[in-house]
Protein backbone atom coordinates (compact mmCIF):
# COMPACT_ATOMS: atom_id res chain seq x y z
CA UNK A 1 0.00 0.00 0.00
CA UNK A 2 1.22 3.36 -1.45
CA UNK A 3 1.51 6.59 0.95
CA UNK A 4 1.67 10.01 0.09
CA UNK A 5 0.61 13.12 2.70
CA UNK A 6 1.62 16.82 1.34
CA UNK A 7 0.31 20.14 1.94
CA UNK A 8 0.05 21.85 5.15
CA UNK A 9 -3.57 20.62 5.81
CA UNK A 10 -5.21 17.50 6.52
CA UNK A 11 -4.42 14.93 2.95
CA UNK A 12 -3.25 12.16 2.31
CA UNK A 13 -3.47 9.12 -0.23
CA UNK A 14 -2.97 6.04 -0.56
CA UNK A 15 -3.70 3.27 -2.62
CA UNK A 16 -5.01 -0.30 -2.13
CA UNK A 17 -4.36 -3.97 -4.01
CA UNK A 18 -8.10 -3.72 -5.11
CA UNK A 19 -9.72 -5.11 -7.19
CA UNK A 20 -7.45 -8.10 -7.42
CA UNK A 21 -4.35 -7.78 -9.99
CA UNK A 22 -5.37 -4.40 -9.32
CA UNK A 23 -5.36 -1.27 -6.94
CA UNK A 24 -7.57 1.65 -6.08
CA UNK A 25 -5.90 5.28 -5.22
CA UNK A 26 -7.48 7.26 -2.51
CA UNK A 27 -7.61 10.71 -1.25
CA UNK A 28 -8.90 11.45 1.99
CA UNK A 29 -8.79 15.47 3.20
CA UNK A 30 -9.74 17.65 5.57
CA UNK A 31 -10.55 21.08 3.80
CA UNK A 32 -9.70 24.30 5.83
CA UNK A 33 -12.54 25.97 6.87
CA UNK A 34 -11.72 29.91 5.99
CA UNK A 35 -12.88 30.46 2.17
CA UNK A 36 -10.37 31.83 1.68
CA UNK A 37 -8.08 29.15 2.39
CA UNK A 38 -10.34 26.68 0.81
CA UNK A 39 -9.90 28.12 -2.28
CA UNK A 40 -6.13 28.14 -2.24
CA UNK A 41 -6.27 24.47 -1.06
CA UNK A 42 -7.91 23.27 -4.33
CA UNK A 43 -5.88 25.49 -6.34
CA UNK A 44 -2.76 23.88 -4.12
CA UNK A 45 -3.90 20.44 -4.63
CA UNK A 46 -4.75 21.01 -8.16
CA UNK A 47 -0.70 22.10 -9.30
CA UNK A 48 0.02 19.29 -7.23
CA UNK A 49 -1.48 16.60 -9.54
CA UNK A 50 -0.43 18.30 -12.75
CA UNK A 51 2.80 17.25 -12.27
CA UNK A 52 3.64 14.51 -14.70
CA UNK A 53 3.53 10.98 -13.16
CA UNK A 54 1.79 11.39 -9.65
CA UNK A 55 -0.79 9.27 -8.93
CA UNK A 56 -4.49 10.75 -9.59
CA UNK A 57 -7.27 9.41 -7.19
CA UNK A 58 -10.23 6.57 -7.85
CA UNK A 59 -11.98 7.97 -4.98
CA UNK A 60 -11.69 11.39 -3.16
CA UNK A 61 -13.57 11.65 0.05
CA UNK A 62 -13.38 14.01 3.60
CA UNK A 63 -14.83 16.83 5.08
CA UNK A 64 -14.48 19.58 2.11
CA UNK A 65 -16.19 22.46 4.07
CA UNK A 66 -18.24 23.94 1.56
CA UNK A 67 -20.92 22.82 -1.08
CA UNK A 68 -21.22 22.84 -4.62
CA UNK A 69 -24.97 23.05 -4.87
CA UNK A 70 -27.78 24.84 -3.35
CA UNK A 71 -29.75 21.69 -2.41
CA UNK A 72 -26.59 21.09 -0.27
CA UNK A 73 -27.24 24.58 1.64
CA UNK A 74 -26.26 28.23 0.79
CA UNK A 75 -24.24 28.95 -1.74
CA UNK A 76 -20.69 28.80 -0.75
CA UNK A 77 -18.67 31.69 -2.64
CA UNK A 78 -18.02 31.07 -5.87
CA UNK A 79 -14.29 30.80 -6.59
CA UNK A 80 -13.72 28.26 -3.77
CA UNK A 81 -16.42 25.80 -5.14
CA UNK A 82 -15.43 26.85 -8.75
CA UNK A 83 -11.62 25.62 -7.51
CA UNK A 84 -13.07 22.50 -6.32
CA UNK A 85 -15.15 22.27 -9.80
CA UNK A 86 -11.87 22.59 -11.98
CA UNK A 87 -10.00 20.15 -9.50
CA UNK A 88 -13.47 17.51 -9.89
CA UNK A 89 -12.97 18.16 -14.07
CA UNK A 90 -9.23 17.43 -14.66
CA UNK A 91 -9.42 14.21 -12.01
CA UNK A 92 -12.39 13.08 -14.01
CA UNK A 93 -14.05 12.78 -10.64
CA UNK A 94 -18.58 12.34 -9.67
CA UNK A 95 -20.31 13.59 -7.33
CA UNK A 96 -22.01 10.21 -6.59
CA UNK A 97 -24.33 10.43 -3.84
CA UNK A 98 -26.17 13.52 -5.63
CA UNK A 99 -25.91 11.38 -9.15
CA UNK A 100 -27.67 8.57 -7.20
CA UNK A 101 -29.60 10.50 -4.95
CA UNK A 102 -32.25 14.05 -5.93
CA UNK A 103 -31.64 16.87 -4.27
CA UNK A 104 -35.14 16.62 -2.31
CA UNK A 105 -34.15 13.09 -0.88
CA UNK A 106 -30.65 13.67 -0.08
CA UNK A 107 -29.77 14.16 3.09
CA UNK A 108 -27.06 15.91 5.04
CA UNK A 109 -23.82 15.58 7.09
CA UNK A 110 -23.66 18.19 9.65
CA UNK A 111 -25.67 20.54 11.59
CA UNK A 112 -24.81 23.87 13.02
CA UNK A 113 -25.04 24.03 16.64
CA UNK A 114 -26.93 26.98 17.40
CA UNK A 115 -28.94 28.31 14.04
CA UNK A 116 -30.51 24.68 13.17
CA UNK A 117 -28.50 25.02 9.56
CA UNK A 118 -27.61 21.74 7.61
CA UNK A 119 -24.96 21.26 4.86
CA UNK A 120 -23.82 18.31 2.81
CA UNK A 121 -19.81 18.79 3.28
CA UNK A 122 -18.91 15.70 4.08
CA UNK A 123 -19.06 13.65 0.30
CA UNK A 124 -17.26 10.49 -1.70
CA UNK A 125 -16.60 11.31 -5.52
CA UNK A 126 -15.25 8.97 -7.75
CA UNK A 127 -14.54 7.99 -10.94
CA UNK A 128 -17.32 6.74 -13.60
CA UNK A 129 -16.43 3.46 -13.43
CA UNK A 130 -16.70 2.94 -9.64
CA UNK A 131 -19.32 4.97 -9.26
CA UNK A 132 -21.40 2.37 -12.40
CA UNK A 133 -20.67 -0.08 -9.43
CA UNK A 134 -20.70 1.44 -6.07
CA UNK A 135 -24.24 0.69 -4.75
CA UNK A 136 -26.26 1.68 -0.96
CA UNK A 137 -25.09 4.92 -0.81
CA UNK A 138 -25.60 6.43 2.83
CA UNK A 139 -25.40 8.91 5.82
CA UNK A 140 -25.55 7.85 9.13
CA UNK A 141 -24.69 7.85 12.70
CA UNK A 142 -20.94 7.08 13.62
CA UNK A 143 -20.87 4.77 16.62
CA UNK A 144 -17.88 7.21 18.02
CA UNK A 145 -18.71 11.26 19.62
CA UNK A 146 -18.91 14.00 16.55
CA UNK A 147 -20.74 16.51 15.24
CA UNK A 148 -20.74 15.05 11.74
CA UNK A 149 -22.33 11.85 10.01
CA UNK A 150 -20.66 9.30 8.28
CA UNK A 151 -20.98 8.84 4.41
CA UNK A 152 -20.54 5.14 2.95
CA UNK A 153 -20.63 3.42 0.49
CA UNK A 154 -20.66 -0.16 -1.10
CA UNK A 155 -18.41 -0.58 -4.17
CA UNK A 156 -18.17 -3.88 -6.05
CA UNK A 157 -15.43 -6.30 -8.49
CA UNK A 158 -17.30 -6.45 -11.72
CA UNK A 159 -15.23 -9.72 -11.54
CA UNK A 160 -16.41 -11.20 -8.53
CA UNK A 161 -18.31 -14.62 -8.68
CA UNK A 162 -21.83 -14.32 -7.71
CA UNK A 163 -22.63 -15.85 -4.43
CA UNK A 164 -25.92 -16.66 -3.27
CA UNK A 165 -26.66 -17.21 0.49
CA UNK A 166 -26.42 -20.72 0.21
CA UNK A 167 -27.65 -23.53 2.63
CA UNK A 168 -28.27 -22.51 6.68
CA UNK A 169 -26.09 -23.66 8.57
CA UNK A 170 -26.28 -23.61 13.14
CA UNK A 171 -23.25 -21.96 14.83
CA UNK A 172 -21.66 -24.06 16.85
CA UNK A 173 -21.22 -21.87 19.79
CA UNK A 174 -25.06 -23.16 20.57
CA UNK A 175 -23.58 -26.65 20.90
CA UNK A 176 -22.64 -25.38 24.26
CA UNK A 177 -25.69 -23.84 25.08
CA UNK A 178 -28.20 -26.07 27.73
CA UNK A 179 -30.52 -24.14 27.04
CA UNK A 180 -30.85 -24.68 23.54
CA UNK A 181 -29.99 -28.33 23.86
CA UNK A 182 -32.75 -28.35 26.45
CA UNK A 183 -35.70 -27.36 23.95
CA UNK A 184 -34.86 -29.56 21.23
CA UNK A 185 -34.72 -32.46 23.48
CA UNK A 186 -38.11 -31.43 24.52
CA UNK A 187 -39.08 -30.47 20.89
CA UNK A 188 -37.74 -33.89 19.73
CA UNK A 189 -39.78 -35.61 22.77
CA UNK A 190 -42.98 -34.05 21.91
CA UNK A 191 -42.76 -35.22 17.91
CA UNK A 192 -41.51 -38.42 18.91
CA UNK A 193 -44.88 -38.87 21.37
CA UNK A 194 -47.06 -38.15 18.08
CA UNK A 195 -45.45 -41.35 15.97
CA UNK A 196 -47.91 -43.39 18.24
CA UNK A 197 -50.61 -41.83 16.23
CA UNK A 198 -52.20 -44.01 13.97
CA UNK A 199 -51.33 -42.65 10.21
CA UNK A 200 -48.69 -40.27 11.55
CA UNK A 201 -45.67 -40.29 8.65
CA UNK A 202 -42.32 -40.50 10.06
CA UNK A 203 -40.44 -38.18 7.13
CA UNK A 204 -43.23 -35.73 7.83
CA UNK A 205 -42.65 -35.68 11.48
CA UNK A 206 -38.46 -35.93 10.72
CA UNK A 207 -38.45 -32.84 8.44
CA UNK A 208 -41.19 -30.73 11.34
CA UNK A 209 -38.63 -32.11 13.92
CA UNK A 210 -35.96 -30.11 11.62
CA UNK A 211 -37.51 -26.98 11.21
CA UNK A 212 -38.36 -26.32 14.69
CA UNK A 213 -34.99 -27.12 15.10
CA UNK A 214 -33.85 -24.71 12.47
CA UNK A 215 -36.44 -21.85 13.87
CA UNK A 216 -35.22 -22.11 17.65
CA UNK A 217 -31.20 -21.84 16.66
CA UNK A 218 -32.44 -18.99 14.24
CA UNK A 219 -34.24 -16.99 16.84
CA UNK A 220 -31.37 -17.65 20.07
CA UNK A 221 -28.02 -17.20 17.51
CA UNK A 222 -29.95 -13.61 16.92
CA UNK A 223 -30.53 -13.06 20.31
CA UNK A 224 -26.64 -14.09 21.29
CA UNK A 225 -25.07 -11.96 18.61
CA UNK A 226 -26.81 -8.85 19.26
CA UNK A 227 -26.44 -9.16 22.89
CA UNK A 228 -22.39 -9.66 21.89
CA UNK A 229 -22.72 -7.12 19.87
CA UNK A 230 -23.73 -4.42 22.40
CA UNK A 231 -21.46 -5.28 24.72
CA UNK A 232 -18.39 -4.66 22.05
CA UNK A 233 -20.12 -1.46 20.57
CA UNK A 234 -19.86 -0.43 24.44
CA UNK A 235 -17.06 -1.76 25.72
CA UNK A 236 -15.03 -0.45 22.43
CA UNK A 237 -16.57 3.07 22.77
CA UNK A 238 -15.43 3.33 26.46
CA UNK A 239 -12.03 2.77 25.48
CA UNK A 240 -12.67 5.25 22.51
CA UNK A 241 -12.98 7.90 25.30
CA UNK A 242 -10.81 6.49 27.63
CA UNK A 243 -8.10 7.50 24.82
CA UNK A 244 -10.07 11.05 23.89
CA UNK A 245 -9.70 11.99 27.45
CA UNK A 246 -6.35 14.48 28.61
CA UNK A 247 -3.48 12.59 30.22
CA UNK A 248 -2.71 14.20 33.36
CA UNK A 249 0.48 14.22 34.63
CA UNK A 250 0.71 13.96 38.41
CA UNK A 251 4.11 15.52 40.15
CA UNK A 252 5.47 14.97 43.16
CA UNK A 253 5.40 18.44 45.23
CA UNK A 254 8.98 19.31 46.17
CA UNK A 255 9.81 18.67 49.84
Amino acid sequence: MGLISHLQYCTIQFSINWPPRSHTTILATYAPNPPSENHDFWISLAQWYNVPDRPKPHILLGDFNLIEEAADHHPDPPQASAALLDLRVNLHLIDGCRCTNPPLECRYTFAQPGNGSRSRIDRIYAMEDIISRALDWSIENPEIPTDHQLITIKIYDKNSPQIRHGCWAMKLFLLKDKKFLSDIENIGQKIADLMIVPDTSPQQALQTYIEHIQATAQQLTKEKIGIINSKTKKKNLKRLMKNLQPRQTHRKAKP
